[in-house]
């Protein structure tokens, strides 16, 4: 293992030796990897875009083969997880300029405008049904092509599915008998 006094004798200076990395990978991330890196993790890249377009009242989705088909592209350059971030804001370098201030409220991100062939899908406010629609029919492909579907439930934005159990109360809820508010 090469430590840092080891460069410093063969020449380099100290200020370049402490901006290299100490942890190095000793083999590829898979697809699979990326994309776990992707969607999953604390304060995952696809989540952080998304709230920096909620900010602007823009609600963006990536479809999961559009995510499958950027975490092939960071995969192929080789750049592990960081390389996820390049690819992400060279993608996204369009939307994020004609977005805001716009009546763009819908974003859709598929897998041809992750290739390149055509820009991303916007929608106004008025057109919501028409980007659930899309999105919908671009899972529908997903599913078709690859089986069921991979997309993770996310439980902080998905509601639980199932009967949930609500807690009976013990004792009724007293009323205050002059009238007025119900609070206690």
């Amino acid at each position: 293992m090469v430590e840092p006094r080891d460069l410093h004798q063969y020449g380099f200076i100290p200020e370049f030796t402490a901006r290299l990395p100490t942890i190095a990978v000793l083999h590829e991330l898979s697809v699979d990897d990326l994309l776990r890196v992707l969607t999953e993790v604390r304060g995952a890249l696809a989540k952080q875009f998304e709230t920096l377009f909620s900010y602007s009242g823009v609600e963006i989705r990536f479809t999961t083969l559009a995510l499958r088909e950027i975490c092939r592209i960071a995969q192929q350059r080789g750049g592990g997880a960081r390389g996820l971030r390049s690819v992400m804001e060279a993608l996204l370098l369009d939307p994020m300029y004609e977005c805001p201030g716009s009546s763009v409220r819908y974003v859709l991100i598929d897998e041809a405008v992750v290739k390149g062939e055509r820009p991303a899908h916007y929608w106004s406010r008025s057109e919501g049904a028409a980007f659930y629609s899309m999105l919908a029919a671009e899972e529908a492909r997903d599913v078709a092509e690859n089986g069921e579907a991979e997309t993770p439930v996310d439980p902080e934005t998905e509601p639980p599915q199932g009967e949930v159990d609500t807690p009976a109360r013990s004792e009724p809820v007293k009323r205050r008998a002059s009238g007025g508010s119900n609070f206690p």
